[in-house]
This record gives C-alpha cells, sequence and structure tokens, in this order.
C-alpha cells in the first residue's frame, strides 16, 4: 500500500523545465601537439604525471592514457620534445693504466 500511494503521489506532480544543451558538451579536445607536449613534461627526470596533469587541468588517467599512446606510437613526439640523454661511448680499456687507484710504476 504504501508503495501505491507514493506513486500516485509522484503522478501528481507538476512536471519541472529541463535543460537542453546545445553545442559544446564541455568536454576539450587537446591538439596532437599539446598532449606530446604535457607526455613529454612526464618523461623529464623527477617528473610526476600527477602532477604534470594538474598544470593543465587534466586528470592523472588522461595523461597516462596518452602515454600509453605515445609508446604505441599512436602520438608522436617531436625530436625537441624528447628527453636528453648524453650519448655514451664505449673503448677498449687494455691500454688504460688501473682506475682510481695508484699509478703501477710507483712502489711503497
Amino acid at each position: 500500500m504504501e508503495l501505491q500511494s507514493e506513486l500516485r503521489m509522484e503522478s501528481t506532480r507538476r512536471a519541472r523545465p529541463i535543460e537542453v544543451m546545445v553545442g559544446s558538451t564541455g568536454r576539450r579536445c587537446w591538439p596532437d601537439a599539446l598532449k606530446a607536449r604535457v607526455v613529454a613534461e612526464t618523461l623529464q627526470p623527477d617528473s610526476r604525471v600527477r602532477d604534470v596533469a594538474a598544470r593543465y587541468g587534466l586528470l592523472p588517467h588522461h595523461v597516462s592514457a596518452w602515454r600509453s599512446m605515445a609508446r604505441k606510437g599512436t602520438l608522436i613526439l617531436a625530436e625537441a620534445d624528447m628527453p636528453a640523454f648524453v650519448p655514451v661511448t664505449l673503448q677498449d680499456n687494455a691500454d688504460a693504466g688501473p682506475v682510481g687507484g695508484a699509478p703501477s710504476d710507483l712502489r711503497i
């Protein structure tokens, strides 16, 4: 009986006006160049995804999704956006003396 009376009360109320949104839905569309720049910032040393996301007003999972896109190759990072690495060259140490010790011709 309670359920029936509640249903009758609901049916006697007046309809409320609703607002219909036309046009933009409030979702932002980020250009790929900006996505790449955001991802590149997260690749810098001592950088955290959540800090970079907060700087741009994003949720961290959006930035993580963009990072996944970059790993898969669907979001291309510009060469300038990539973190800088120092090239390493290896050479044969046969000619070199002992590392970090006293010279070999010094006798104590």
